[in-house]
């Protein structure tokens, strides 16, 4: 079963490679991600172009600032996905994050 993640990002440059990196380590790889870079004004959009084009999975969009709700709202109405996972630009996922809450999802309909 395929999944989307959806990551609003805001000047969020001194995280989000780590961000990125800990959603490509998961252990359920079969996801998209979604990032939107809300008019940040760092180095954050370039760093995660860069992902972009080193994996399939990450779309990259840009946007002028609206804030994190909108981001968030644009980001859940692009994914490809019913199974929509939320990922903030700044947090860490553990690696079976997806994989365990998706299972929960299945066994808890």
């Amino acid at each position: 079963m395929q999944l989307s993640v959806v990551m609003p990002a805001y000047n969020a440059s001194q995280f989000i490679a780590q961000a990125i990196d800990s959603v490509l380590a998961q252990t359920w790889s079969d996801f998209e991600l979604i990032v939107i870079d809300d008019g940040s004004t760092d180095h954050t959009l370039e760093i995660a172009k860069k992902y972009e084009n080193l994996d399939r999975r990450i779309k990259v969009i840009t946007q002028d600032n609206q804030g994190t709700a909108p981001t968030l709202n644009r980001a859940i109405g692009l994914a490809a996905n019913d199974r929509v996972f939320m990922m903030h630009a700044d947090d860490l996922m553990r690696p079976t994050r997806l994989e365990r809450q998706l299972a929960f999802i299945q066994e808890h309909p």
